[in-house]
């Protein structure tokens, strides 16, 4: 099908400084005494530029009061280009039938004449007083072009009871200069859309006895639109979409009320654990983000692995002592990361450092589950929602292609969808996560640091100090990461007004002072997040327009 409806449609019309033009329309239509019409289109088309051919679109039908439709058919097409016949492609749409004139491996230009010639039958009707009545674009509103000029010429069987003439904007009632020898009529306009959609009408009154055998025009009930039919049957949607939500309900219940897990029991805890805020992070969130790339470096450079520096949004780090004790993932990323120079500058993407970092996090992962800190089974009860939610999106995909077409489909697709989906994500969250003994063990330990750090930081500082015996701001810096990690970087740095930049740096920090450490954390999880995520790819008579017929055309 072509897609030419927005041709078809445009109410309005702009061609200034535009050369592409009809020069010269000549339109012959001879009424027979069937009721059919003989039309002979002749169209002298000037390309300023390059093209295959023209397009010409006829309606199949026309809408009538009532939520009516007048159909009419359309055959004998014969066309020709240039005098010779035409290659030509036929399609329909929406309402109009649309044939495409042209050789599309043949690119032309300048000026060219087409000619076509066809047969329109179901296009009288009859009036009031039983007479034959006629109302006809001969020239219709949906050309994309100007035309300079159109000759119009109309055979009748016998002498018109009525015949007027009306041409210009859809809607004018502008009479056209109509000339009649006999029974045929004429009338010459120029400069159709220039302002806008034009159109040349003729509305033609015959007596009963003009015409012999017409058979009844074909009207039909217009058929509901999609909206139509969607607002007459809500209420399969209304059903599909209890259905589903009825099931839903069930399923997220019962899997919540059948899941047995070991308790979490979150009371505040004073006890960091031993393992770096890597090993935090994938034993408690199954990833490795950028927020704990962050804290990894921040907790190699307090261990005096490694130096960063921050300026506003550049970040830079060195010095990699390569003598330093650390875990075979901390010298992978390490290596990874001074492989091209000793200080390096993160600023964009590297490929090389994604890789290292899904590997890091697939040997934690590993790690945490041999340790009994992450169970491997944790999605357990949230299977069944999470493959609902797959259910959904398939329904939602089949709703939204099938369902452009066929309503009922969309009825049942959508509504259900859009309940599986709400109530799976609902699911996701209020089923427990299944935990073993040791996960549940762990996972309570970090909900209490988390509570500690969060609301009680300054007893947090004083109870991690006496134990370590570390000053203030060793303290501050050694759990920095770990707060880090939890998001909590604001309630650690607020628990330490007393300690200065003078008192970091007698302890290595040379990150940045204390006084912007929120801000440049948040810089260095953007940047981090840059070097590390690999980025995104992306009617009637009596006025001009009123008639059957018409259509339209322009060039491809």
């Amino acid at each position: 099908m072509l897609a030419v409806a927005g041709l078809l449609a445009s109410p309005t019309l702009s061609f200034a400084g535009v050369d592409e033009a009809v020069r010269d329309y000549d339109v012959s239509v001879t009424v027979l005494r069937n009721g059919d019409l003989e039309i002979t289109e002749r169209v002298e088309y000037f390309f300023d530029e390059e093209r295959h051919g023209i397009y010409r679109s006829l309606p199949l039908l026309d809408n009538l009061p009532n939520d009516m439709q007048q159909l009419y058919v359309i055959s004998n097409m014969r066309i020709e280009a240039d005098g010779i016949p035409a290659n030509v492609e036929y399609a329909e749409d929406e309402n109009y039938g649309v044939w495409r004139i042209g050789n599309p491996e043949i690119l032309i230009s300048g000026l060219h004449e087409y000619t076509l010639s066809y047969t329109i039958s179901g296009a009288f009707t009859r009036n009031g007083s039983g007479n034959h009545f006629l109302s006809w674009d001969l020239v219709g509103q949906a050309w994309e072009v100007p035309i300079n000029t159109a000759h119009i010429t109309v055979k009748l069987p016998e002498k018109p009871l009525n015949i007027e003439c009306f041409y210009g904007l859809v809607g004018s009632s502008t009479v056209c200069p109509v000339e009649n020898r006999e029974t045929t009529y004429s009338t010459t306009v120029s400069d159709l859309n220039r302002a806008g959609a034009s159109a040349v009408t003729f509305d033609i009154e015959l007596s009963q006895s003009a015409l012999v055998g017409v058979p009844d025009p074909t009207i039909r009930k217009r058929p509901a639109t999609w909206t139509e039919q969607v607002n007459a049957n809500k209420n399969i949607g209304l059903f599909s979409g209890g259905i589903a939500f009825a099931a839903m309900m069930l399923l997220v219940v019962t899997r919540r009320r059948t899941a047995k897990t070991a308790p979490v029991i979150s009371a505040v805890r004073f006890d960091p654990p031993e393992l770096t805020p890597g090993e935090v992070a994938v034993a408690l969130h199954g990833s490795f983000s950028s927020r704990a790339l962050t804290a990894t470096l921040l907790d190699l450079s307090v261990r005096r692995v490694i130096q960063i520096s921050m300026d506003g949004k550049h970040m830079e780090i060195s010095q990699w002592d390569r003598q330093a004790v650390v875990a075979d993932w901390e010298r992978d990323l390490l290596s990874t990361l001074f492989d091209r120079s000793d200080v390096v500058s993160l600023k964009e993407y590297r490929p090389e450092v994604t890789t290292t970092i899904a590997a890091m996090k697939e040997t934690l992962l590993v790690a945490a589950h041999d340790s009994g800190r992450r169970s491997q089974s944790s999605l357990k009860y949230r299977v069944p929602v999470m493959i609902t939610a797959f259910v959904g999106v398939l329904l939602a995909i089949v709703g939204g292609v099938l369902g452009s077409q066929r309503p009922i489909v969309f009825l049942v697709c959508i509504p259900a969808a859009v309940v599986m989906l709400l109530l799976s994500v609902i699911g996701f969250f209020v089923i427990p996560q299944f935990e073993t003994p040791s996960s549940a063990e762990f996972v309570s330990h970090m909900k209490g640091l988390i509570r500690a750090m969060d609301t009680d930081a300054a007893a947090l500082r004083r109870e991690f100090a006496q134990r370590s015996g570390l000053s203030p701001a060793a303290v501050f810096a050694t759990m920095l990461p770990l707060a880090v990690v939890f998001e909590l970087e604001n309630s650690w740095t607020s628990a330490f007004p007393d300690v200065s930049d003078d008192d970091l740096r007698a302890v290595g920090w040379g990150f940045v002072p204390i006084g912007s450490i929120s801000d440049s954390i948040d810089s260095a999880v953007d940047i981090l997040s840059t070097v590390s995520e690999a980025p995104s790819s992306s009617d009637g008579g009596g006025s001009s327009g009123g008639g059957g017929g018409g259509g339209g055309g322009g060039s491809w």
